[in-house]
């Protein structure tokens, strides 16, 4: 298995999360500022729910509930990147002046399965 992060897409970035979600995982984010070695901010073991709004490109965006947090990520405005190890899935999404990482917890074969078809 690679440790490199690959390009990815809105649509399996939200495919991933609903994966943890089926497989009762939790997920930890951290949240990275452009120039600050220490992350902005951290969450850890936290139920996620991702919703997709797609649209004309106006508007169209990833909505992430993470716990009681909410973050709203335009899909025009930011980059998206996987890396689907034998059972976690890492995912960034990177916008202008930072990135916000998550990782989710265990994830068994089945689902490691499922997000590499």
């Amino acid at each position: 298995m690679s440790d490199k992060m690959i390009e990815s897409n809105p649509k399996e970035i939200v495919r991933l999360f609903e994966i943890i979600n089926q497989f009762g995982s939790t997920c930890s984010l951290e949240f990275q500022v452009e120039g600050q070695a220490d992350p902005l901010i951290g969450m850890v073991d936290e139920k996620i729910v991702p919703e997709l709004y797609e649209g004309d490109g106006n508007g169209a965006a990833i909505v992430l509930e993470l716990g009681a947090t909410t973050f709203s990520f335009e899909i025009e405005k930011h980059k998206f990147s996987k890396n689907i190890t034998e059972s976690q899935f890492i995912m960034c999404i990177v916008g202008k002046g930072y990135a916000v990482w998550f990782n989710s917890g265990v994830i068994p074969a089945e689902g490691v399965l499922m997000a590499n078809q």
